[in-house]
């Protein structure tokens, strides 16, 4: 489902602690027993990194993170918009997924974001039960689409997790009072 939801996105990403413009940071912690899979580069300027479980490969993996880094004239700059059409077209990918899903706006670091959960009984890359939660973070330059995806049901208390994760992801810009970055101490 990763592989269907990035080309989905229509809309790349930043490491543990990358630079993405001038001033702009994702600050994103890799998880622990998770390694780097890779990074792909479009040429519409958009950037994809994926970490999965050691052990696993990206033919034969059972959970991934993906950070994808959209500038913003080329993906818009609504988070909320992004998932809705992040939403549908999972609609039309898992035919018994609930539509439309359920998406919750919200603010961090004084930038907009909007988080989205998604289920299919039946994923149509792996034909296994499939879940995913997206979360979007609409940064100056960028948005940066947070995707932590699974080639099985997640439980209740994994769900709980993986939000944990997405709400450790930060932007910041050291160039505004309003979007502070942590400094070093």
């Amino acid at each position: 489902m990763l592989s269907m939801v990035l080309a989905l996105a229509l809309c790349g990403s930043a490491g543990p602690s990358a630079a993405q413009s001038q001033a702009e940071h994702l600050i994103a912690p890799t998880p622990e027993g998770f390694k780097f899979l890779g990074k792909d580069t479009r040429a519409d300027g958009a950037v994809t990194e994926i970490w999965q479980p050691i052990g696993q490969t990206d033919k034969n993996w059972t959970e991934q993170i993906a950070i994808r880094t959209m500038p913003n004239k080329a993906a818009g700059s609504d988070p909320v918009a992004l998932l809705q059409v992040i939403d549908k077209q999972m609609a039309t990918a898992c035919k018994d997924s609930p539509t439309p899903a359920r998406i919750l706006p919200g603010k961090s670091n004084g930038y907009g974001t909007a988080t989205m959960m998604t289920r299919c009984a039946q994923g149509p890359d792996s034909g296994k039960p499939e879940s995913a939660l997206f979360h979007v973070i609409k940064g100056t330059a960028n948005l940066y689409l947070v995707i932590r995806a699974a080639h099985f049901e997640a439980t209740g208390d994994q769900v709980k997790q993986w939000i944990r994760y997405v709400g450790s992801v930060r932007l910041c810009d050291d160039r505004t009072p309003d979007h502070p970055c942590s400094k070093p101490q």
